[in-house]
């Protein structure tokens, strides 16, 4: 499988034919995360051939110092990187959990589907000038790596506010695309136009569709000391699980991206608004996860070396 180029400036939308293996890291831009949660975080994803982080735009917080520090340590290792930004916090929108920081956050997911069915001009306008708010933000890195638009975490929208809204983002945004419905619907995922990259949830073996997102989110990783079982009531994924959707990943040429609850600022009993989370990025997560990570990698191409012989027989 070549190397996927959707959009152009080529050299900026390519992503390597293997994938890559990153981090979760929605609330990188909050105020907590800005000192061991971002030092942390950063040591562990540089270790990769291809840094590569997901976050969650303007939800958390508006402080951009860590993702500055993440791009120039790429820059400066002469690694390229990979950036998802996930547009809204959708999943918030559902669980009426945004806070103080989400878009468009007095709509409810009927009435904000309702609006981009609709598109009044006044919300296509701030859609803009998010989508613009972003370009900003990476204006001075765009050529140092690859940046993904996510349409929203976990969306819950009909298909008409989807077309509607990758209208908008698609006429402002000139690299990669991506959808991550809360609901992986066959006809969603075959609705999708060819150059929209997919986006699956939890550690989980599925038919995806090539090449894709796949993001361990609302499913922790067994024998984290701050693992627990999240909201989506999934238990833990065993090291098997993991090396499973490694492989699965790597085969397709899907980006994947590490998740734990604990990163998220979900570490507590009680479930604190975005702005408010404090992040658990320990110090035995640098070489745990550095660790696991290689371990995730080496199995992913043993077994794809493995099949290649077997069909050369």
């Amino acid at each position: 499988m070549a190397a996927l180029a959707i959009y152009t400036p080529a050299a900026v939308a390519q992503i390597p034919a293997e994938g890559a293996l990153g981090l979760s890291a929605f609330g990188i831009q909050s105020p907590h995360f800005q000192q061991a949660p971002c030092k942390r975080m950063t040591k562990i994803a540089m270790r990769q051939d291809t840094p590569a982080v997901a976050i969650l735009f303007e939800s958390f917080g508006k402080n951009n110092v860590c993702l500055y520090r993440f791009w120039d340590a790429s820059y400066y290792l002469g690694k390229r990187h990979i950036t998802q930004i996930h547009f809204t916090n959708e999943v918030g929108r559902r669980n009426n959990f945004m806070g103080k920081y989400g878009f468009q956050s007095q709509y409810n997911v009927r009435e904000y589907n309702d609006l981009l069915e609709s598109m009044p001009r006044w919300l296509e306008d701030k859609l803009r000038q998010r989508v613009r708010n972003i370009l900003e933000l990476i204006h001075y890195y765009s050529h140092t790596g690859t940046f993904i638009l996510g349409a929203g975490l976990e969306d819950n929208y009909s298909q008409k506010a989807f077309n509607n809204l990758y209208r908008v983002l698609k006429s402002e945004w000139p690299y990669l695309i991506s959808r991550n419905p809360v609901v992986e619907s066959s006809s969603t995922v075959n609705a999708l136009p060819r150059e929209v990259l997919m986006e699956y949830h939890h550690y989980t073996n599925k038919n995806i569709r090539q090449p894709c997102i796949l993001n361990g989110d609302g499913q922790d990783i067994a024998g984290d000391p701050g693992s627990r079982i999240h909201m989506s009531g999934l238990s833990a994924a065993s090291d098997r699980s993991l090396k499973n959707w490694m492989y699965q990943g790597k085969k397709n040429g899907c980006v994947k991206f590490l998740w734990t609850a604990k990163w998220q600022g979900l570490h507590t009993n009680n479930t604190p608004l975005p702005h408010a989370r404090k992040f658990k990025w320990d110090k035995k997560d640098v070489r745990r996860t550095s660790q696991l990570m290689r371990s995730m990698n080496r199995h992913a191409l043993k077994k794809l070396r493995r099949k290649k012989r077997r069909r050369r027989k």
